[in-house]
């Protein structure tokens, strides 16, 4: 999802309507699924428009179905997007719906401020530049 799509430039009330979209899907995995669903890699490239700028959101590869609802689950190890990958799952290897959330946060910095989360020519990732 960036900011634009083939040389269109979206407005704020349409990148807001993109992300709350993207919200109520997330929402809809971790609360009214049967059973609690884990993306493990949102990140803008998976979040896709059709032409009414209505989201999917793909790439459910790495995605986890947690038996133990509220409780983080631990994985056998980190998957997923680094730039987007939260910290807490990176150390500890544990999933809950935390970890979808803060990458859907990467993904509205990256929107908001019309950076790539890991730009290269800057010297820092995009959360870290946020942080300073």
């Amino acid at each position: 999802m960036t900011s634009s799509v083939h040389n269109f430039v979206l407005d704020w009330p349409t990148r807001l309507q993109i992300v709350i979209r993207a919200a109520k899907g997330l929402c809809h995995m971790h609360e009214n699924c049967s059973a609690l669903t884990i993306h493990r890699d949102v990140k803008s490239s998976n979040i896709l428009l059709d032409a009414e700028f209505n989201v999917k959101t793909t790439d459910f590869g790495l995605a986890k179905i947690l038996v133990k609802q509220g409780e983080p689950n631990t994985m056998s190890g980190v998957a997923g997007s680094y730039e987007y990958i939260a910290p807490e799952y990176a150390y500890t290897t544990k999933v809950n719906e935390k970890i979808d959330v803060y990458s859907f946060g990467v993904v509205l910095l990256e929107l908001v401020m019309e950076r790539e989360p890991n730009s290269r020519d800057e010297h820092m990732c995009l959360v870290e530049w946020a942080w300073d």
